[in-house]
């Protein structure tokens, strides 16, 4: 016997329609999923659901923007691949950045799409300010080589990238 629709599923149908903008499209989606049964998402049944859901999710922005967040993580080195423990950890490390430092004081599972796009791009912001500053060292440190290599000594802050008491050795 086939079950219609839970309540959890009904809720993360309306959200990704919702997210996509395609609220006003719902009954001939439905109609669509049911094979012409119905046009009411709450009649239609969990494996109907379900797929509708898995195709909607793939192209959700919403999702994409996670992804990326995640993505990010990675890149970071705050997020390492492995087990559920290590997935735990990874997602209470991301929480406890946002609820310190976050421009969104919520847990990460908790984001609506709109805070979402709000954590991502400072999420952007702080990967790109690691990299800036670990180019600037790297830079600093070439110079500083090569400074060396020709008998010269001027110490690079790497964090700055300026001079620091240039001296001729």
């Amino acid at each position: 016997m086939r079950r219609h629709i839970t309540p959890p599923q009904l809720k993360k149908l309306h959200t990704l329609l919702s997210n996509a903008g395609m609220m006003e499209m719902k009954a001939d989606m439905v109609q669509q999923y049911s094979n012409g049964r119905t046009t009411s998402s709450r009649q239609l049944f969990q494996d109907e659901a379900q797929e509708l859901i898995n195709t909607l999710a793939k192209d959700d922005p919403c999702t994409k923007m996670k992804k990326k967040c995640v993505a990010i993580c990675f890149t970071l080195g705050w997020f390492e691949d492995g087990n559920a423990i290590d997935w735990q950890i990874n997602w209470a490390a991301l929480d406890s950045f946002l609820l310190k430092r976050g421009v969104v004081k919520k847990r990460f599972r908790q984001l609506n799409c709109k805070e979402v796009y709000k954590v991502l791009t400072q999420l952007e912001g702080v990967e790109k300010h690691c990299r800036d500053t670990a180019e600037r060292k790297r830079l600093a440190d070439e110079i500083n080589k090569i400074l060396a290599e020709t008998g010269l000594s001027r110490p690079m802050k790497a964090d700055r990238g300026t001079p620091n008491n240039m001296k001729v050795v």
